[in-house]
């Protein structure tokens, strides 16, 4: 349920990802999940919008601070209204690990 995250505040760091049919305004906060039963490597991440987000390319480490709000990707989603992003150093482990639960 949407509503139940509006205007949530976010920080964070991750990657830029972005798919071929986004505007120059949005990416995806990106990691990378390592699956525990293939150890094979998947995307995962928010989808954010941001003026700035022109200024950085795919695969760039960045820092966001912003909120969340509704948005429209294929359909209504929680999309991150990114109010600060600024370049970032790549963390020592760029993984995330899968839930386990």
């Amino acid at each position: 349920n949407i509503d139940n995250y509006l205007n949530v505040k976010i920080k964070g760091v991750g990657y830029i990802y972005k798919m071929p049919d986004f505007t120059d305004t949005q990416f995806v906060l990106a990691r990378t999940m390592v699956l525990n039963e293939t150890n094979q490597g998947v995307v995962v991440g928010m989808l954010c919008e941001c003026k700035q987000a022109s200024n950085f390319k795919p695969g760039d480490w960045v820092y966001i601070e912003g909120s969340i709000v509704k948005g429209n990707y294929k359909g209504e989603m929680p999309v991150i209204n990114v109010t600060t992003m600024l370049a970032a150093e790549a963390p020592d482990n760029e993984f995330v690990n899968q839930p386990t639960d």
